[in-house]
């Protein structure tokens, strides 16, 4: 049984290390080596690659090249291949559906591109055969590989940690059969209804639209396709959703979703809308290593230090654009501060700044009268400058109840500093009570591609996709929420398509990193793109300004 261990940890391509097979019963642990190129005692091992070139593991970990998921795929053009116990163990063979995926779905070579075009076939790996591809890179054929892969010294318990954590990479994922793949979206009760049915809709309907097109594969006859097609079918799944309603308060989510999981197991989890923090339920999605994707939420939870979280956002929300506005209110020297009571006491003020903390916005009316009376005083065009973050807001607009205190700031002469949710606030007052034009000169920090009727650049895909939802019958009441679902879901079909039979969660996410830049983008924000490991998909924040008096948003800057 060692020797078969020893034999997968050397055909681990980036030799991987972690803490004594026996003395835990948690895979992470058996993983270490693997994730970080340590030994269960925190040491390395030396490394040497077919150039001549010495080093040592740490700096060459089998999840760099491998990824987390032990299914390779394509780094820097280079062909790396899937490592998991299943793929080593078992004679190679030549697949034409994989193939397809690896030649024309991957980014390749011109030297890998023309291996890979030949034969696959090789023996099953054996106790000496790994031990020869791990030590001295050579494969079960007898052929050399790749100078690129590392050669490994590993001793006996690394070996068996190792083997334990490839084992764990090949084990089967929860919410999926032979035919169906599951899927949930989480809203909780009060998100509005309009919202609720805006998001689905568009989810429904494109489900319909793919077990259709799966259907319909599934019967054709058995010589339904001379060339690549008809083996992806048997890969096909029908797609089934399921909509895992929260009730009550933050701290009793987990909970909640624990059950509904525990009851109906999905594979990953998609859009969804909670009022307030996504937080508990991104914690419950990590402990899971469930991937749930693009909630819509100006409230994103933590990502834990070590990256490895199973929750994708579209934005940084709150904490990126507060960022954004911190260094504005520093550069121009803010003379009111408005902070929620529950931002970190450290914030980098201008001198002078009077920083003035709330946990409810009625406690802003009191300032007012305040802000009216200095902002009279003020001379020459020198305005009273205020910035207004309010971190404890919930979902992805202001709610209502800021209205009134908007109101009376936007007809001031001020200089008024926002985050992207009062949008809606200052396009309705402008439009609706201020003929268009406003006193205030409003300064906006925002992730979306457009605000009020600017926009950043032609989005052509904008209006597919809004083509798209109208060909189906549904109403645009909440676009970006409408068209932010499409992505989402049109993003996870790409992403599944390229798995084939091979339904990794990890796997997945990775295949969603490398296609999130390349799929359709509906025009929300101007750029979405994710990297290895990556959770965050719209990196950068761009700086609107309308000028008192003025009826068109000016777009400034760009910030990061």
């Amino acid at each position: 049984m060692f020797l078969r261990y020893l034999a997968v940890s050397f055909i681990v391509i980036c030799g991987m290390q972690a803490p004594s097979l026996f003395s835990s019963n948690d895979a992470a642990d058996y993983c270490r080596f693997y994730m970080t190129g340590l030994r269960f005692d925190g040491t390395s091992v030396p490394v040497s690659f077919g150039n001549g070139m010495l080093s040592t593991s740490d700096r060459f970990s089998c999840h760099s090249c491998h990824r987390r998921s032990g299914y390779g795929g394509s780094e820097a053009g280079n062909y790396v291949p899937p490592i998991t116990g299943v793929h080593l163990f078992q004679q190679g063979f030549d697949d034409r559906t994989w193939l397809f995926n690896d030649l024309f779905k991957r980014e390749q070579r011109a030297s890998d591109w023309s291996s890979l075009r030949t034969s696959r076939n090789r023996p099953a790996y054996n106790p000496s055969s790994l031990f020869a591809a791990l030590f001295l890179g050579v494969s079960s054929n007898g052929k050399t590989l790749s100078p690129l892969m590392p050669r490994y010294t590993l001793d006996q318990t690394t070996y068996e940690e190792l083997v334990t954590c490839l084992d764990s990479l090949s084990a089967k994922h929860l919410g999926v059969s032979d035919r169906k793949v599951h899927f949930s979206t989480i809203v909780h009760e009060g998100v509005s209804p309009g919202e609720k049915r805006a998001m689905l809709d568009v989810m429904r309907g494109f489900i319909r639209q793919i077990n259709r097109e799966v259907a319909r594969w599934q019967q054709q006859p058995d010589n339904r396709s001379a060339y690549y097609r008809a083996g992806f079918v048997d890969t096909y799944r029908h797609w089934k959703l399921k909509v895992w309603e929260l009730t009550g308060q933050p701290d009793s989510w987990q909970q909640q979703l624990e059950g509904f999981y525990a009851v109906e197991p999905v594979f990953a989890v998609i859009g969804g809308i909670v009022p307030g923090t996504f937080d508990q339920v991104g914690k419950f999605c990590n402990e899971n290593e469930l991937p749930c994707l693009f909630p819509n939420t100006w409230l994103p939870g933590a990502i834990p230090e070590n990256r490895l979280s199973h929750t994708v956002y579209f934005t940084g929300g709150a904490h990126h654009e507060l960022e954004a506005m911190m260094t504005i209110a520093s550069a121009s020297a803010v003379d009111l501060l408005f902070v929620s009571s529950d931002y970190p006491d450290k914030l980098p003020i201008p001198i002078g700044s009077d920083v003035r903390r709330f946990a409810h916005v009625e406690q802003l009316e009191g300032d007012i009268d305040h802000i009216e009376f200095v902002s009279a005083e003020r001379t020459r065009g020198e305005r009273l400058k205020i910035a207004i973050l309010p971190t404890s807001l919930g979902g992805i607009t202001v709610p209502a109840m800021w209205r009134p205190i908007l109101k009376r700031l936007l007809f001031l002469p001020i200089e008024l500093t926002l985050p992207s949710p009062f949008e809606w606030i200052i396009e309705d007052i402008r439009k609706n009570e201020g003929g268009g034009t406003l006193a205030a000169d409003i300064y906006m920090i925002s992730p979306y591609a457009s605000v009020g009727d600017q926009t950043v650049r032609y989005m052509p895909d904008k209006f597919r996709s809004r083509a798209w939802l109208s060909s189906r019958g549904i109403p645009v009441t909440h676009e970006r929420l409408q068209l932010n679902t499409f992505y989402a879901m049109g993003l996870v079909h790409d992403a599944i398509r390229h798995l084939l039979d091979e339904f990794s969660r990890q796997y997945f996410l990775e295949v969603l990193e490398r296609e999130a830049e390349d799929a359709l983008n509906p025009g929300v924000y101007p750029d979405i793109s994710l990297g290895p490991d990556q959770r965050i998909a719209v990196k950068a924040l761009t700086v609107w300004r309308l000028p008192a008096g003025h009826e068109r948003w000016q777009l400034l800057t760009s910030v990061r």
